[in-house]
């Protein structure tokens, strides 16, 4: 693999409290293609910028500038506050995009688990500051933010519970240690059944209808135990009837979380990702 370089960064301020972003640099003397926010799994309440760290490092030496987001999460916080702060880190990584790239519509945002479903969410559902002070960190210097509703290119998901109410009900029906700490995970950041419901990606797309159906790359793990094939099968189905171009890569004899450690699947994994990346890419 080819020498990256990675810096811890603040990117973001809420009412004080600082969020920082792992920024995944290309080896030197490399065209940075686009910059991808990677948005860490943990089931909405547990995980760091740190957590994506072997596939953001392959990515990083194929060419891509990674931001790996800290956000926050259950149970201290609740939804949509984590979808909130992947907006602003969107809008934070257009900012320097045109900075280190001259443009500012290279930005892909992805996601691992919930990190999936909470990229889903916040590329697809406008955001709202509800009164709350926001600065990005721009330049070296805090700026103060009036709104948030930047788009990005698109969304790369993987083995994601992109319906969250389901997965909760699934994750129930297990009466086991896993679904026990699904469940619970799921209802400490969450808190409600409604709120569950509201965090739907399907729901998303018919009734709250995003201004732009943005290109979506779904990684799909065959032997997936935390989340059930149908729900994403149920949001391709959706996205597709909508006119939204979604695309299923699946790894048929893979676990949840496959990519984040070595494996044949895992260099399979990040093969097609590249290939879409740079699909989405193209000038």
């Amino acid at each position: 693999m080819n020498a990256v370089s990675h810096e811890d960064v603040p990117y973001l301020k809420r009412n004080g409290r600082v969020l920082m972003a792992r920024l995944w640099n290309p080896p030197k003397n490399t065209n940075p293609r686009a910059i991808l926010v990677d948005v860490h799994g943990g089931a909405w309440c547990s995980g760091d910028r740190t957590a994506g760290r072997h596939y953001d490092e392959m990515l990083a030496s194929r060419g891509f500038i990674v931001a790996a987001i800290d956000f926050r999460q259950g149970p201290k916080h609740r939804h949509p506050d984590a979808s909130d702060d992947v907006a602003a880190a969107i809008q934070w990584a257009q900012n320097l995009c045109q900075d280190r790239l001259g443009t500012s519509d290279r930005v892909i945002v992805m996601g691992s688990s919930s990190g999936g479903h909470l990229a889903l969410h916040a590329a697809l559902r406008p955001q709202t500051l509800r009164g709350e002070e926001l600065c990005l960190h721009l330049r070296q210097k805090w700026v103060r933010q009036t709104r948030i509703n930047r788009q990005p290119l698109g969304v790369a998901a993987f083995w994601a519970p992109v319906e969250p109410l389901a997965r909760y009900r699934y994750a129930l029906s297990l009466e086991s240690r896993l679904g026990r700490r699904l469940g619970n995970n799921t209802l400490r950041y969450f808190r409600t059944e409604a709120a569950m419901r509201d965090a739907s990606i399907c729901r998303t797309v018919t009734e709250t209808r995003p201004s732009r159906l943005l290109p979506i790359w779904i990684a799909k793990a065959g032997e997936d135990k935390n989340v059930p094939a149908e729900i994403i099968d149920q949001l391709a189905s959706t996205y597709t009837k909508a006119g939204g171009n979604i695309t299923i890569s699946t790894y048929p004899n893979s676990v949840h979380g496959f990519a984040h450690s070595v494996g044949d699947d895992t260099d399979l994994f990040v093969e097609d990702l590249v290939s879409w990346l740079y699909q989405i890419t193209e000038e």
